[in-house]
């Protein structure tokens, strides 16, 4: 389940608590406040995983300054098989 779907399902369960306690009919109404209660923990769950890993992106891209390139210290492997262009 994504987090917009969790936060729409929280949203109608709480519409759904408060007119079940307006109209006193309070067993539907600690249902759905039940509901609320599970799935706008789901969102918060995601929307606060979704924000640590974007502020965790942000700090890697701050702290990795653009480097030039990793100067090769070695002559390469002779295993590879580069073939010899071919000439007309």
């Amino acid at each position: 389940m994504n987090k917009w779907k969790a936060l729409l399902l929280a949203i109608v369960c709480a519409i759904t608590a408060v007119a079940g306690f307006t109209q006193q009919a309070y067993m539907p109404m600690w249902a759905f406040l039940a509901g609320t209660v599970l799935f706008g923990s789901i969102w918060l769950y995601k929307y606060q995983r979704d924000f640590n890993i974007v502020a965790q992106a942000r700090l890697e891209k701050v702290e990795t300054p653009k480097a030039s390139a990793i100067p090769m210290t070695s002559q390469g492997s002779r295993r590879l098989f580069v073939p010899t262009p071919i000439s007309d």
